[in-house]
C-alpha cells in the first residue's frame, strides 16, 4: 500500500552543522555555505522561510542530537512544514538507530530532512518515497564508514603506543609539548607539565607564509611528504585538514600574544572561536 505524506505549508528551513574537533573551523564554513546557498537557491523560491544555522563545533558524533547544545534547541524548536537542512547525515546523527528513529519522528509531524552532499544521486529530501529509501541507504553506509574509522583509528593509536608515541589525548596543544618531571609518590603517576616547542610553531609559521604566498594547500602538503616534515604534535604525516588547522591556530596564537604582558604564555582553548588560555610555562607541573 502506497504511503500517503501529509502535505503541510513551508514553515522554516534550519540549518545544522557539526565538527568534532574545534580547530575545524574550515569543515564548519564549508557546510555553512553550501546550507545557506541550498536556502537560496532553492528553498526560498518554495515559500520557506529562513529559521537560522545552528552551530555545534567540538562536539563528537556520538552525542545524540537532542543531547548537543544546538542541537536540542533544534529538535525544540521544529514545527510541521518545517525542514532541516545538512550537508551530511553523520553530522546529525550518532548511528544508524538514531537517524531512523528520527527522520520517522519527522516524517510523521510533517518535517523534511534534507541532505546535499549525496554525490550523483544529488540532494535527497526524506519526505519523499525516494529520498526516503535512499536516505536509509545512506545512513547504513555512513553508519560502515564510522565503524571502519574508529577500527583504523584504534590501530593507529596501538601502533603509536607501541613505538612510545603519544595518542589521543596525550597529544599536547598546538605549539607545545609535554615534559616529565618525575613521577608522584602515592600513585606512582606521571607528573608533567607543559613547556614551549618552538620547532612546532616554526613549522605552523612556514606554513602560513607558504599561504600568504599563494601555495595551495594540496602543494605545501606534496613537498612536505617529500621532504618528510611531520607533525610534530603526533610524530605523523601531516594531512590537508593539519596544516589548514596548524596555519590557523599559529595566526590566532600571534594575534593573541601581540597583546600579553610580558613572560605571560597562553594555548588555544578554541581555535575556530580564537579563545586562549593563560597557562604556567615555569616550574609549576601539570597532573596527569
Amino acid at each position: 500500500m502506497k504511503k500517503e505524506t501529509t502535505k503541510v505549508k513551508p514553515g522554516k528551513v534550519y540549518g545544522y552543522i557539526r565538527a568534532s574537533k574545534h580547530e575545524q573551523e574550515h569543515t564548519l564554513l564549508a557546510q555553512d555555505d553550501q546550507i545557506v546557498a541550498h536556502y537560496h537557491k532553492v528553498m526560498k523560491e518554495k515559500g520557506y522561510a529562513w529559521g537560522g544555522l545552528l552551530t555545534d563545533p567540538g562536539v563528537k558524533s556520538r552525542v545524540e542530537l537532542a543531547r548537543r547544545p544546538q542541537g536540542s534547541k533544534l529538535v525544540m524548536a521544529l514545527q510541521p512544514g518545517d525542514a532541516v537542512v545538512m550537508t551530511k547525515m553523520d553530522r546529525a546523527f550518532r548511528d544508524v538507530e538514531e537517524f531512523l528513529s528520527t527522520a520517522k519522528d519527522w516524517d510523521h509531524r510533517g518535517i523534511s530532512l534534507i541532505l546535499l552532499e549525496c554525490g550523483d544521486i544529488g540532494v535527497l529530501d526524506s519526505r519523499s518515497a525516494y529520498g526516503r529509501a535512499m536516505v536509509t541507504m545512506r545512513a547504513l553506509f555512513a553508519q560502515l564508514e564510522r565503524d571502519l574509522i574508529s577500527d583504523r583509528n584504534k590501530e593507529v593509536a596501538a601502533a603509536l603506543k607501541n613505538r612510545g608515541r603519544p595518542a589521543g589525548g596525550n597529544i599536547a596543544p598546538y605549539g607545545l609539548q609535554y615534559v616529565s618531571t618525575g613521577r608522584n609518590n602515592a600513585g606512582g603517576k606521571l607528573i608533567r607539565r607543559y613547556a614551549k616547542h618552538p620547532r612546532s610553531r616554526e613549522i605552523g609559521a612556514l606554513i602560513c607564509q607558504l599561504l600568504d604566498r599563494g601555495h595551495s594547500l594540496d602543494g605545501i602538503l606534496a613537498s612536505f611528504h617529500d621532504k618528510g616534515v611531520v607533525n610534530l604534535q603526533t610524530g605523523l604525516p601531516y594531512s590537508r585538514n593539519t596544516l589548514w588547522a596548524h596555519s590557523q591556530q599559529e595566526r590566532k596564537l600571534r594575534a593573541a600574544e601581540a597583546e600579553l604582558q610580558p613572560g605571560e604564555r597562553v594555548f588555544l582553548v578554541c581555535p575556530s572561536r580564537g579563545e586562549v588560555r593563560k597557562i604556567p610555562m615555569g616550574p609549576e607541573a601539570k597532573k596527569e
